[in-house]
């Protein structure tokens, strides 16, 4: 892939490119097409660690506001265990980034500046674990409260 600026007409051609190595090394289970929405110019689902769960990973059509990056990660907002995603989305690192449309989550992934094509998914990858960790992992309890304990019935 080609090392080039960020915003120009080939970058947004490697992002496609990217999203579908990034996609295909992220499955799981069954590898799911690369498809297009409204919302997506290219995306593709991949299974979460939450059991029933998919996330999208694609290059947007209309990124919200100034944003950086035409490559991001969203929850469905039908996917099974969205509001408890939604609940550890905001309670983790990845809050502040957090954009919610038509009822979905959305994360910008930070792309670096100048790399080529295979520089970018490599550093991706780890991103993308990171996000769907914290989407699907129950935060522990502030410190000021007792642990709660079982009770046997």
């Amino acid at each position: 892939m080609r090392r080039c600026v960020a915003g120009s007409s080939a970058r947004d051609n490697d992002l496609v490119l990217v999203a579908d190595w990034l996609t295909w090394h992220l499955s799981r289970e069954a590898v799911m097409p690369m498809q297009a929405s409204k919302d997506f110019e290219k995306y593709r689902y991949v299974a979460s660690r939450l059991q029933g769960a998919w996330y999208a990973v694609g290059v947007r059509k209309s990124p919200p506001g100034a944003s950086q990056t035409r490559l991001w990660l969203r929850y469905h907002q039908q996917t099974p265990g969205f509001d408890g995603i939604a609940t550890n989305l905001k309670a983790s690192t990845f809050a502040p980034h957090l954009t919610n449309e038509g009822g979905h989550l959305w994360v910008p992934l930070h792309v670096p500046a100048e790399a080529d094509g295979q520089q970018i998914a490599t550093a991706l990858l780890p991103q993308v674990h990171s996000i769907d960790d914290a989407a699907t992992t129950a935060h522990a309890e502030p410190a000021s409260r007792p642990p709660s304990l079982p009770l046997d019935h």
